[in-house]
């Protein structure tokens, strides 16, 4: 295979696209969108810039005549570990992949391993590194790409920070901002939705509706542990609250989400199947082919991608993947009018990001935000695009109704309920023959 040769990644996918996504937005720094990133496929030449090493491994060319004899060679693998090493804390798992990726398929380009660290400091390795950006990475995609490569710089290879040798505006032109997304229409996600009510796995229907509910970042939910279930006075699961560093996290925000009715129902599925839900142990444990699920075993996202997977293959779903979703969660519940620090609460993104100095001062309790997301979308995105309306008679006893109404939002039990029902069929005997309850449309 030509050294060059480098697998080409595919971008800008639309909603319905074959494979999973582990990661959704753009990095804070508003550049490049992490998923929109790509290496076109290499020439079958070796490229052009590569230096004519001698037989002591040192180069023939007059640019580099001044480097010390003896210099050491650059070490790939090392500088791989020390990356991994150093990135531990600062970067999420997927980051740190993909950026290690980056170099690596930079060193398989150029060489670098047969160069020194001063060659590889000085102008060879910025005509390198240029090179490898204007051949190999698409336009859309090189502010990622570089960007990754300059934290490598100096958290893998070691050289000092401001040294990295390329600029990218100087060196290649300005480069054209990335592709943003489109949130997918309802009528791609509800076919999904209607799945769930076919299926009999409790553990797949969790972790579906999971998504499609809360809209996390797949690595947010496989951090996940039970102590981040918020319960009740009952015990009852009432909302997840994270901290936001938990290993694996894009951001350092955290995860403030009250859940619905279907979404409590979830959470006690899948504690269920474990007999011992310690509360450092993960929400969502991995589960073996044979369906065997591992209390203290944390599910990875690739564990995860293919669980989403055979639930779409088993129902024969057309594609969606997890960013999409995450997409279409929000401009749901926008249109729901929830407001946009209460969906950053729920998607674990920074609160009041990109509302100037408002967004910066608007950092509501997790009451508040409970109370908003209750009040605004009580039965999450699904109920938004998929309400549950019942027209109940005129003539029903209000206290009926309202102990009812209770007794779905958790605030009493049913036990409770029964009592005001048998008062109730006591008071009003003679009226429940006009009780009549029907489902009602929902407007088009």
């Amino acid at each position: 295979m030509p050294v060059s040769s480098i697998e080409k990644i595919q971008t800008h996918q639309s909603p319905i696209e074959n494979h999973v996504n582990l990661d959704g937005d753009s990095p804070s720094s508003g550049e490049q969108d992490e998923d929109n990133w790509s290496l076109n496929q290499g020439k079958q030449n070796e490229p052009e810039h590569e230096p004519q090493l001698g037989e002591d491994g040192e180069s023939d060319t007059s640019a580099n005549a001044d480097v010390i004899e003896g210099d050491a060679l650059v070490d790939v693998l090392d500088a791989i570990d020390n990356f991994n090493r150093n990135a531990e804390k600062s970067l999420s798992r997927s980051t740190k992949k993909r950026y290690v990726y980056f170099f690596e398929n930079l060193a398989e380009f150029g060489h670098i391993d047969r160069l020194s660290r001063r060659q590889l400091s000085g102008e060879i390795g910025h005509k390198i590194i240029a090179d490898f950006l204007r051949m190999e990475v698409k336009d859309f995609s090189r502010k990622y790409v570089n960007s990754g490569l300059k934290t490598f710089w100096t958290l893998g290879l070691g050289f000092k920070r401001g040294s990295y040798p390329v600029d990218l505006k100087a060196d290649l032109g300005r480069q054209p901002k990335y592709r943003k997304r489109q949130s997918p229409d309802d009528y791609v996600v509800i076919p999904w939705i209607d799945a769930m009510d076919r299926d009999d796995d409790r553990y797949r229907i969790a972790l579906v509706r999971t998504m499609l509910q809360i809209n996390p970042r797949p690595a947010n939910l496989c951090s996940w542990d039970n102590r981040h279930v918020v319960r009740d006075v009952d015990g009852k699961p009432y909302a997840i609250r994270t901290a936001g560093d938990e290993e694996g996290n894009k951001t350092f925000s955290p995860t403030i989400v009250r859940l619905s009715p279907d979404m409590v129902q979830a959470i006690e599925d899948i504690q269920s199947m474990n007999p011992n839900p310690r509360s450092e142990y993960p929400l969502f444990p991995y589960r073996d082919v044979h369906k065997v699920i591992h209390p203290a075993k944390r599910m990875t996202t690739g564990n995860f991608g293919a669980e989403w997977n055979r639930f779409r293959e088993s129902h024969g779903l057309n594609p969606l993947l997890p960013v999409y979703v995450r997409h279409w969660g929000t401009t749901t519940c926008s249109a729901a009018k929830l407001s946009n620090v209460a969906i950053q609460a729920m998607h674990g993104q920074e609160m009041g990001s990109g509302e100037g100095m408002t967004g910066k001062y608007d950092q509501r309790s997790d009451r508040r935000i409970f109370d908003e997301q209750e009040k605004v979308i009580p039965y999450g995105p699904i109920g938004v695009v998929k309400p549950k309306v019942v027209e109940i008679d005129k003539d029903v006893p209000r206290e009926l109704i309202d102990g009812l109404s209770k007794v779905w939002h958790g605030d009493i039990k049913f036990s409770q309920y029964a009592e005001t029902l048998m008062a109730a069929v006591t008071k009003h005997a003679d009226e429940l023959e006009t009780i009549v309850m029907k489902p009602k449309e929902p407007e088009t």
